[in-house]
Formats: structure tokens, sequence, C-alpha cells
């Protein structure tokens, strides 16, 4: 069964964690009904849309009235009824939660501009795709001045500036008094998203632009030698021929890295330096295993060696020892029988 919640079901309410007071008094949280049809009814007293309410859910004291809330015990002494406080309230069996808040009907926020899906650029700044020429916006009398650049659809940039890549998406946006057309601008340094603009003008556009233009962008890092089995584990990405961190935010305020590519080059190396010393001292406890294997090899062929002198020692004495009692033997027999 489900850890029990802490803080209030009712939309709006703020209370949870056992931490409010009213009044000097600590307000109690009540739990759902076992009963399916009590707990369909506080369903249907507290609507909402977003979740249902669990038999894990919790309601405060605030949002049932006071006739519902046991607070004492009651008893009857001697014909008169006594009351005892509660060290915790109850509710009644037919209590529902009827004090609720005045929430906002779903709906009345505005809309959410479409989502748009991200696109990762390759580093380049030209696109040789035909422009779309089906929307042309006149320039201010005050911005004729400002130099034409190569654009493409969805896609544009600025000779000799810092690669970034922009995605265009049009809307608008209608009130009483005006009808305003504008673009939503993303920005992409490395392949990474910098920055969302609203643009209406070319001079927005030129200053989006200039703005990009004076990011430092980070520099990642090459891939060294022995780096392919070592990053196969490793959450990167390769952009440009070079690699960066997942988390790299693209930009750095000096040049160089950024410290999340710098925890990745460390963690890269010390990977290969990980993996090079692990092949050599395999390396090295293979050649001390042979060279312990032929110094046991040279003490066995030692150890062979001495017993077999020790045995042809033994059958010489033992030649001998026969020898001797054979002659003595025959020394003891008569003349006769020794010829």
């Amino acid at each position: 069964m489900p850890k029990q919640q802490r803080y209030c079901f009712v939309p709006g309410c703020k209370i949870g964690c056992g931490s409010a007071w009213l009044q000097g008094r600590k307000l109690s949280l009540f739990g759902v009904p076992v009963d399916d049809e009590r707990r369909r009814a506080w369903e249907r007293a507290i609507s909402r849309a977003d979740k249902r309410l669990g038999k894990n859910c919790v309601v405060c004291e605030l949002h049932f009235e006071e006739r519902f809330i046991v607070r004492n015990y009651k008893h009857l002494i001697n014909g008169e009824c006594v009351e005892i406080p509660r060290g915790r309230p109850t509710l009644t069996k037919d209590a529902i939660p009827t004090i609720l808040p005045t929430v906002p009907a779903a709906g009345l926020c505005e809309p959410l501009p479409l989502k748009i899906e991200a696109v990762w650029s390759n580093g380049r700044t030209t696109c040789k795709r035909q422009k779309d020429d089906s929307f042309h916006e006149e320039p201010d009398s005050d911005e004729t001045d400002v130099p034409t650049s190569s654009n493409c659809d969805g896609v544009y940039g600025l000779e000799g500036m810092t690669q970034a890549t922009f995605q265009i998406g049009s809307g608008r946006s209608t009130s009483s008094q005006m009808t305003r057309t504008w673009w939503l601008s993303r920005a992409y340094v490395q392949g990474v998203h910098v920055k969302t603009v609203d643009v209406d003008s070319v001079r927005a556009v030129r200053d989006l632009l200039f703005e990009i233009d004076a990011m430092i962008p980070c520099e990642g890092f090459e891939k060294e030698t022995g780096m392919e089995a070592a990053q196969v584990k490793t959450k990167h990405r390769l952009h440009g021929g070079k690699l960066h961190s997942l988390r790299c935010c693209g930009t750095v305020q000096n040049r160089g890295q950024c410290l999340q590519c710098k925890y990745l080059h460390k963690l890269l190396k010390n990977q290969v330096y990980y993996k090079r010393a692990k092949w050599k001292q395999a390396s090295t406890n293979l050649a001390q295993k042979l060279k312990r294997k032929n110094e046991l090899l040279r003490r066995q062929e030692h150890t062979i060696a001495r017993l077999s002198e020790t045995i042809e020692m033994m059958k010489e004495d033992i030649e001998a020892i026969v020898n001797h009692r054979l002659k003595k033997m025959l020394q003891n027999l008569p003349k006769e029988q020794q010829v």
C-alpha cells in the first residue's frame, strides 16, 4: 500500500507536511474513506482534472463543516454527558468536504505558442537552399542602410561571425487595438540552444546576430588515441570534428572549454590511462607468473636430480651389504660345501 500523503489534495490549498496552525491550534489532515461509495462522493465534491483522488490522499479540516468534525469523546456518567478532548480529531461517517476554494476554470489562460522542435546544426553558417520569397517585410525608413546578407528558409548567418544557427517560427498576436506579426528566433551555438528571442524587425535580427557574435564558443577537445574504447560508456556528442559533453552550454567566459567539457575530457583521459595501466599490469602479471613457474620447474628438476643420486647411492650400499653377507655365509659353510 502506498504511503499516505502529507499535503492537502484540494486544489489551491497550501496546507501540508503537518506544519499549518490556525489560532494556536494545529490543523488536522483526514485520510480518504476506505468505503468506495464514500470515496466516490469525496471525488465528486473535489473535482480535479489533473489527478484522481487516491487512497493515499488527505484533505485538511478547513474544507469540512464544523458539524462533520468530532473533537471530543462523549461519555454518559450518572445521567450527565461528559466531554473529554480527543488527542486527534476525527470525522463523522457522513462527512463530505464542502468548503472548497474558488479555482479559475481551465482555458482562461492565454494559449502558449506552438513548440518548435530543436534543430542541431553542423557548424556551417551558409545554406544553398532556394530562398522562400512568399513573405517579405518592408524595412523601416531608418533601417534602409542595413546591408542584405545571404539567407535561406529558417537559417540566417553573417559572414565572418561566430558560427550559429537560427530557427525561425512566425506567429501573430491580436488584441483589441493592434495586430502584431513576430518571428520566434532560436539561436544555437556549437549545436546548443543558447537564446530564444521574438523579433519583429530587421534591427532586432541584427542586434541578435551581433549579440551572438560577441559570445565565445566552447572549443571542445580533440579525440585522442585510445578514446574509441573509453568513450563507449560515456555520454558525449560529436560536433565539428570535436567531442563535447551532452551538458555543454555552448559558450564560455574565456576562450577554451566549458566546465562540463573539461570534466568529460579528464574523465576520458583517466579511462584511457586506466585501461593502459590495466593492460600493462596484466602483461606484468603474466610475466611474473611465467617467471615463478620457471623457478618452480628448476627447483623440482634439482630435487629430482638430488633424489636420483640418493637412490643410486642406496643401491650401491644395498649391493655391498648383500655381497658382504653372502661372503660371510659362505665362510661359515664346511670346506667341502665351500668348493
